[in-house]
């Protein structure tokens, strides 16, 4: 599906208040522009297939993805329970925690990069 994507149009895209700021933290925490938070949400949404899984992998290589992904989803669920406090309490009480998970999500980038690179 993403060849469909391959020319890009602009789009604009109105959020409340709340989602913005979620948006925008995303955006920090990731180290990505809010066109690559949005195109990565659809090809979720449309559940395109990933590189990944589009090769035949090994049993060993699909545990170890498994294991990054639980990672992962640790860590969304973090800044899930962050977002909520900060909601409640203000973004300054949580603001170490945010930077903490931002460094949790650098380094399982660069797990995953260096996973699949040697895959090949």
């Amino acid at each position: 599906m993403r060849d469909k994507f391959s020319t890009y149009s602009r789009t604009t895209v109105r959020l409340d208040k709340d989602l913005d700021r979620f948006v925008e933290e995303v955006v920090r925490v990731v180290g990505v522009q809010k066109a690559v938070v949005f195109r990565e949400a659809l090809y979720v949404l449309a559940e395109e297939e990933s590189v990944l899984t589009q090769k035949r992998l090994a049993p060993d290589t699909l545990r170890r993805l498994d294991e990054m992904n639980d990672q992962l989803r640790r860590i969304g669920v973090n800044l899930n329970q962050l977002a909520r406090r900060a909601n409640i309490d203000g973004v300054a009480p949580v603001s170490e925690a945010v930077e903490s998970i931002g460094s949790e999500v650098s380094s399982l980038r660069k797990e995953v990069k260096d996973f699949v690179h040697n895959q090949d």
